[in-house]
């Protein structure tokens, strides 16, 4: 299996570094670093290769194991109340082209994202894996190391992951218009522990 021809592959060049710049007002961080798992955007740009990309949605992402230990409310005697400001240097982030203008896009792509790794000493876990998967034929995202800088100050190296969309499905599939299905974790911390409804 070729790798997708499409506007944005070349974000996917696994012999390059690039670097990303997120711009936002220092109220608007400060909103997002009170309570990250609320996962809301605020409104802000995105710098790419000299280029300001405005307005676009900015937030951290992640499901309950991205907040352990990266939150207040998170404590090694209650590891899983998932609330609070952040305490982890750096977090998952999402960019949305499309959260404030409806046809937003950036080289064909609605939403970037930027994985933390905060859980894999090596930075290099998921890129590979995703990597093997599309070896043997799986399609899978796309992925590669970057540098993110916000406001200007350098926050580490991420990994930029390919978001599974409906232009995912057109560019991995020949016939990419049918259903495509999102797994759902748990809504709360009660999820972990007690059965789950229908609902």
């Amino acid at each position: 299996m070729s790798e997708p021809a499409d506007k944005i592959a070349f974000i996917y060049d696994q012999s390059v570094l690039r670097s990303f710049e997120l711009k936002l007002a220092d109220k608007d961080l400060a909103f997002l670093d009170a309570n990250p798992a609320a996962e809301q955007y605020v409104m802000g740009s995105l710098v790419f290769e000299g280029k300001e990309y405005s307005p676009v949605g900015i937030r951290y992402k992640g499901s309950i194991g991205a907040w352990v230990g990266c939150v207040a409310n998170s404590t090694q005697r209650d590891p899983l109340n998932i609330g609070g400001a952040k305490t982890c240097p750096k977090l998952s982030m999402k960019v949305s082209f499309n959260e404030y203008n409806p046809d937003g896009k950036f080289f064909g792509v609605k939403k970037l994202v930027f994985h933390s790794m905060n859980s894999d000493s090596s930075l290099m876990k998921e890129r590979l894996g995703y990597w093997l998967f599309r070896q043997m034929g799986v399609p899978a995202s796309r992925a590669v190391h970057v540098r993110l800088l916000i406001n200007g100050k350098y926050q580490g190296v991420f990994l930029n992951v390919e978001e599974v969309d409906s232009r995912f499905t057109r560019s991995h599939f020949a016939d990419g218009e049918g259903n495509l299905y999102k797994e759902i974790w748990p809504t709360s911390v009660d999820g972990l522990t007690a059965p789950l409804t229908a609902e």
